[in-house]
């Protein structure tokens, strides 16, 4: 056989395993589309539900959709934890392109937040959280903190 026989033979195969491995890897971790987590709370007086929506292209988030749904049969405690979450949230009310809305119905606080990566202004963001990094808007490492934290996430 000399080696323009082999090679005849070989590319093609190697073409073909190039391309089985792109292919893989898009599957289990797409350029593009949307990620949803889900994480529930353990039953107790305090039922919280979270709903982590990411839309992103080439890995980067573009944008982060999150809801969270508080129950509880104590309006005291619904009532602490919406003054929390204003709190918490209050820093970030001067950035633009980040939106939080809290609203309280009989027993539940709904907490949706809004943050458009693409715009927002990431020097003043880090200024506000210390912790907060470039590298935290790829969609593996946020697939990695929300599974640590204990959600599920899939692609859809």
């Amino acid at each position: 056989m000399t080696t323009k026989d082999l090679i005849k033979k070989y590319i093609p195969v190697g073409v073909l395993g190039v391309m089985t491995i792109i292919i893989v890897l898009c599957t289990y971790f797409p350029p593009f589309g949307t990620m949803i987590c889900e994480m529930k709370s353990a039953p107790g007086d305090i039922d919280a539900q979270s709903t982590y929506t990411a839309n992103f292209s080439l890995w980067h988030v573009d944008t982060l959709k999150i809801t969270e749904i508080i129950s509880s049969k104590d309006k005291e405690k619904l009532e602490e934890y919406k003054k929390s979450l204003e709190e918490d949230n209050n820093k970030f009310k001067k950035l633009n392109h980040f939106t939080n809305t809290i609203s309280i119905e009989d027993e539940t606080i709904t907490n949706t937040t809004t943050i458009d990566y693409d715009k927002i202004d990431k020097k003043e963001l880090k200024k506000i959280e210390k912790n907060f990094s470039n590298r935290m808007i790829r969609i593996g490492v946020l697939k990695k903190i929300y599974t640590k934290n204990g959600a599920t996430c899939k692609y859809a």
